[in-house]
C-alpha cells in the first residue's frame, strides 16, 4: 500500500485516500474500514462511502469537539476519533 493520506472534503467530510493503485487488496481495506464504522460509529458519524481506494467519511460537523479545534486540518490529534478504524489497515 501507498502512503495513507487522510484530506478535508468540505467541513462535514474527509477523504481516506488508501494509495493510487487500483488493487482488490487496497479495496478489500477500504471495504473493511467501512464495515468497522458501520459497526462501531464515532459520535457524530453519519455515514461513508467507499470508492475503489478511498473512502468518504461524514460526520456532524456541528460537533465541535468531533475533530478538535484544528477542525478540517486532519491532524494527527484531531483525527483520534479514527484511530482504531486505522489499526484494521
Amino acid at each position: 500500500m501507498d502512503q495513507l493520506l487522510v484530506y478535508p472534503l468540505s467541513e462535514g467530510a474527509i477523504v481516506i485516500s488508501f494509495g493510487e493503485a487500483i488493487s482488490l487488496e487496497i479495496h478489500k481495506q477500504v471495504i473493511a474500514v467501512r464495515q468497522a464504522l458501520e459497526n462501531k460509529p464515532f459520535e457524530g458519524y453519519i455515514e461513508s462511502v467507499p470508492a475503489f481506494n478511498t473512502l468518504t467519511i461524514y460526520y456532524d460537523a456541528n460537533l465541535p469537539d468531533l475533530f478538535g479545534k484544528n477542525h478540517g486540518k486532519c491532524s494527527a490529534n484531531s483525527m483520534q476519533p479514527l484511530f482504531p478504524f486505522f489499526m484494521l489497515i
